[in-house]
């Protein structure tokens, strides 16, 4: 298989399972991670599609990307921000369609922690295959390379405080925070990281 194409074909596994574990997350009611907190905030307050406010959100932060981090623009920018937040929404509704809600899940323990542990690793997984086809970034993920070029802050400094900042905002918005959003703070790296060197051995 041609190489491009099969770096299109993760970006697009990764952006479903993305979806499908961030699906899971918003579900369990226990807190989302930074950017889906702020966006949940922002279609709830607009009242549109969390799909919608992802799309939006997106392109206000390819304005910077656009100016001071062309590298970063490719297909799987491209892919990310117009899929994966309806790719959420898609699963959250299919989800309920089933009888799974928060409210549901908000009831039995058990089933909130296994959506929460099961979504934070098919979430990681996706963020894995995304960053392995190496065709671009999404504008949040550039944002952080952008304030370290021009602000001389580095990334993983300028990266919690833009995480903290989207979920104060996503809070204020109305937005769930809760041990999620620890999580994905503190554990994606590693998981992710994990994850690549798998995807590198047995499908590169």
């Amino acid at each position: 298989m041609n190489c491009k194409i099969k770096k299109i074909l993760w970006i697009i596994v990764g952006v479903f399972l993305l979806g499908f574990g961030g699906a899971m997350l918003r579900l369990s009611g226990l807190g989302t991670d930074p950017f889906t907190c702020i966006n949940l905030g922002i279609s709830k307050v607009a009242g549109i599609l969390y799909g919608t406010s992802t799309i939006i959100f997106n392109i206000i932060l390819f304005i910077p990307m656009l100016l001071w981090y062309k590298k970063g623009i490719g297909i799987g920018m491209l892919i990310n921000m117009t899929l994966l937040g309806y790719v959420s929404d898609f699963c959250v509704y299919m989800w309920q369609k089933i009888g799974v809600t928060t409210v549901e899940l908000s009831n039995n323990f058990f089933l909130q922690c296994t959506f929460l542990i099961i979504g934070v690793l098919i979430f990681c997984l996706g963020i894995a295959f995304y960053i392995e086809a190496d065709l671009g970034v999404a504008p949040y993920d550039a944002l952080g390379q952008i304030i370290e070029l021009k602000g001389n802050i580095k990334f993983a400094i300028n990266r919690v405080f833009t995480d903290i900042l989207s979920v104060i905002i996503g809070f204020t918005l109305g937005s769930t925070v809760g041990i999620v959003t620890v999580i994905t703070a503190f554990f994606t790296g590693p998981i992710v990281q994990f994850y690549r060197n798998l995807i590198r051995k047995t499908l590169s």
